[in-house]
């Protein structure tokens, strides 16, 4: 199904590019390419916090209805399900949108591609039963959620794709409504669910999957900017061929994030799982999300050649994350006993140990998207396969022995190295010493400091 994810709000996205004019400076202008992508950047980030602010509210209640075990039972059917748009696309939806993003006509890389995605979607519907039997491990609930998750995947797919397309026409609306569409549907039937003692492993899933259907309105317009639909065979050989290297980096960053959860479905019990998806939730809910939000607003810009934004927005994102994780850090204790409830309060050293990591995975992810996006994809790919070499050997080692501990600590591993070869990477494609990926600068600091002035004073001014 296709994955939502929600991001905070963070004045350093207003600073993304080098040489953005103050507010109010002689010479800004509204339609100067800076202060669109600082206002795109800022729209994204401000709806993906809200859509933090419904995690907030909604993550609790289905943690105490459910309790960890119906927590790990919710986990077990969502986590293998959320490998499928990465695993389905091929990575073609990566090169639509940067051939969109580039000039191409939306309807011939649409027409030529899309085939391919529902015929993968299709083949993998056609198989749900056996796919959702060995994953299900004997537990019936688990086994109707994902055979239904898995039927349904072909109109995920084609609604992905049309994300892409989106993205790469900087059409942002749709894009942003699209991200609304999944919490706005928790804010509402969550508390009902909870109110009424019917939220249960099976409401839960459903209800995110019809959430995840409805995406496809606001997508309606993006639909009809792709008409009419244009087939050449040399664009899905180019395709094709591009889109393999992308899916092999995206397939590990997939696999680096939750192979360990898709092996503890079979592995630990329910309530482990649950535990340590909690744990996963917590520690990434304010960070893992900015490389999203900047990484999606820059990425065409990217594509055009911006060297120097994708140095910058590496740096930024350092520093935003280890900010923003060392206060969630403080907070976690609290949150989790008083929040989520006393059951998982054992959730706490997975949580503080995988805060440490979404530093580096933050920062790797924006590296990722900025040398694959600049037509280096093969590079980005064996970043993420460092990435996945730790990953599964040490799950080998340390989940048996360690087990969600042990899972937390290889994540971190494998995140560092990662984002330790996309660094060597970057600074071969886009420049610039090792410091300007890892360090602020005196520009930076002051645009931070003019930032929080001006915010500081919007906010006084509207009282």
């Amino acid at each position: 199904m296709i994955d939502t994810i929600a991001e905070p709000e963070v004045v350093a996205v207003e600073a993304v590019d080098r040489g953005a004019p103050p507010a109010g400076a002689e010479g800004a202008t509204k339609s100067s390419p800076t202060a669109r992508l600082s206002r795109v950047t800022a729209r994204l980030t401000l709806t993906n916090g809200s859509v933090a602010l419904v995690g907030i509210l909604t993550g609790p209640l289905q943690a105490r209805a459910l309790g960890p075990v119906g927590r790990g039972e919710l986990a077990a059917i969502m986590t293998p399900l959320g490998f499928l748009p990465t695993l389905a696309s091929v990575g073609l939806g990566t090169y639509v949108e940067r051939e969109v993003a580039r000039g191409r006509r939306p309807g011939v890389a649409v027409g030529s591609l899309l085939p391919v995605c529902l015929g993968i979607g299709f083949a993998i519907a056609a198989v749900s039963p056996l796919i959702a039997g060995a994953l299900a491990n004997g537990r019936p609930v688990v086994y109707a959620m994902l055979v239904l998750g898995l039927v349904l995947f072909p109109l995920s797919a084609f609604i992905l794709t049309l994300i892409n397309v989106a993205i790469g026409l900087e059409d942002w609306r749709p894009v942003m409504t699209c991200r609304v569409i999944p919490p706005t549907a928790q804010l509402i039937f969550i508390p009902v669910l909870f109110l009424t003692h019917t939220l249960t492993v099976t409401s839960a899933a459903i209800l995110s999957f019809g959430a995840s259907m409805m995406l496809l309105l606001p997508l309606l317009g993006t639909w009809r900017r792709c008409r009419p639909l244009g087939f050449e065979l040399a664009e899905l050989r180019t395709g094709v061929a591009y889109g393999a290297k992308c899916w092999v980096g995206g397939l590990s960053s997939l696999a680096n994030a939750r192979l360990d959860q898709l092996l503890m479905v079979a592995l630990v019990s329910s309530r482990v799982l649950g535990l340590y998806a909690i744990a996963v939730t917590l520690a990434t809910f304010f960070i893992s999300p900015i490389a999203s939000a900047v990484g999606t607003a820059a990425g065409p810009r990217v594509s055009r050649g911006a060297d120097d934004l994708a140095r910058r927005l590496c740096r930024m994102t350092l520093y935003a994350a280890a900010v923003l994780g060392l206060a969630v850090a403080v907070l976690s204790p609290f949150v989790l006993r008083y929040a989520f409830g006393p059951a998982f309060a054992d959730a706490l050293p997975m949580t503080l140990i995988l805060l440490v990591g979404t530093v580096p995975n933050a920062a790797g992810g924006i590296l990722s998207m900025s040398v694959s996006a600049g037509g280096h994809p093969g590079y980005a790919a064996r970043g993420e396969t460092v990435g996945l070499v730790v990953t599964v050997a040490g799950l080998a080692v340390a989940l048996p022995t360690l087990g969600d501990v042990g899972a937390a600590l290889v994540s971190v591993a494998a995140y560092t190295a990662q984002f330790a070869y996309m660094v060597r990477a970057a600074k071969r494609f886009h420049g610039g010493r090792y410091r300007d990926y890892l360090v602020l600068n005196t520009h930076d600091r002051q645009t931070l400091s003019a930032v929080l002035r001006r915010r500081v004073a919007r906010l006084f001014m509207r009282r």
